[in-house]
């Protein structure tokens, strides 16, 4: 969800991100395009995704709509977006996805393949 948008709010270049808030024993989340702003980051709020109260349990990500193979579009179509840039010329988002492949998802998926296998050996 890292990607440059224009806010549809103000108009101005940001980042979409998820906000999560925790205020009167609820935790809020919220779509969001972050800003930063004369070195402080500002925030428009695009719409509330999630109300729960604090402590219960969140959702499951099929709840909300998610599934395996959407979350595999997803990164299908970034690495097309960066291999398409790549191909005019422009390395840089080719290079972020291979840098974020290599310390963020390769190490996250292999800890979560490893502790579930654990968890079905020990059953």
């Amino acid at each position: 969800m890292n990607e440059v948008v224009k806010c549809p709010k103000c108009g101005k270049p940001g980042r979409l991100a998820v906000h999560r808030v925790r205020s009167k024993g609820r935790v809020y989340a919220y779509t969001v395009v972050k800003h930063v702003e004369n070195g402080k980051v500002r925030r428009c709020i695009l719409e509330r995704i999630l109300e729960r109260a604090e402590g219960e349990r969140s959702p499951a990500p099929a709840d909300l709509g998610y599934s395996y193979e959407d979350a595999l579009e997803t990164i299908h179509a970034l690495f097309a977006r960066a291999r398409e840039r790549a191909a005019q010329g422009d390395l840089s988002e080719l290079e972020e996805f291979v840098v974020w492949l290599e310390r963020k998802l390769s190490p996250a998926v292999t800890r979560w393949y490893e502790e579930a296998k654990a968890l079905l050996q020990a059953r």
